[in-house]
Formats: C-alpha cells, sequence, structure tokens
C-alpha cells in the first residue's frame, strides 16, 4: 500500500509539472518516475526476502535485449513505412527478438525459473 501510495504521489506531482511544459511525452516520464518510487518502496521492504543485485541484474540483462528489440522494429518501421502489414512484421519481429532473447539470457544465466517453464 505504502508503494502504492508513494507512486501515484509521486505520478500527480510529476503529472502537474511536466504535462505544462512536455505534453504527453511529460506523462510518460512522469509515469515512469512514480513506477521507479514505486520499485524502490517495495525493493526496501523486500530486501530481507529478495537478491536485490540479482535482480538488478536482470533487469539491465532484460533492458538491454528490449533496447535491441526496439530497435530493430523501429527500423522496420522506418524502412516499411506505416503500413498494417509494417505494423504486423513489428509484432511478429519483436515477439521472436524478445522471446529468443530472452530463452538465451536464461539459458546463460542458468535462470531455474525460466528454464522449468519452458520445460513444462
Amino acid at each position: 500500500v505504502v508503494s502504492v501510495i508513494s507512486g501515484t504521489i509521486v505520478n500527480v506531482i510529476g503529472n502537474a509539472v511536466m504535462i505544462p511544459m512536455f505534453k504527453s511525452m511529460g506523462a510518460v516520464i512522469s509515469t515512469i518516475m512514480a513506477e521507479c518510487m514505486v520499485f524502490l518502496v517495495q525493493a526496501s521492504k523486500c530486501r530481507d526476502y529478495v537478491n536485490i543485485s540479482k535482480e538488478i541484474t536482470q533487469l539491465i540483462s532484460y533492458t538491454i535485449l528490449g533496447i535491441i528489440m526496439s530497435c530493430i522494429v523501429w527500423l522496420i518501421g522506418n524502412v516499411s513505412g506505416a503500413q498494417i502489414y509494417t505494423l504486423l512484421i513489428q509484432i511478429f519481429v519483436g515477439m521472436i527478438i524478445y522471446i529468443s532473447g530472452t530463452l538465451i539470457i536464461a539459458k546463460l544465466k542458468n535462470d531455474e525459473e525460466i528454464l522449468q517453464m519452458i520445460h513444462h
């Protein structure tokens, strides 16, 4: 509850400050700041139960994967133009890249949770 309330406060204040200056991008930035606040509050409450450094390492790996996927999907959109078939190709390629990348990361890091989900 504390994390949700703190995230809401950050989001409301962030929206009040950022939207007038940056319009819709201000709302995006404010929402990201609020989500970071929620994460920080939850991480501080869970630090006795969760290996935070391991989680941050995984977060970095999947963030890099997401950036790579986004760049490739963006490139497809720029090359092919705004067409419905381009969107479908972007969705398909994005799924393939992210699923494949997740499996590769899980295998490299020997992530038992993901590997068990694959085998079931």
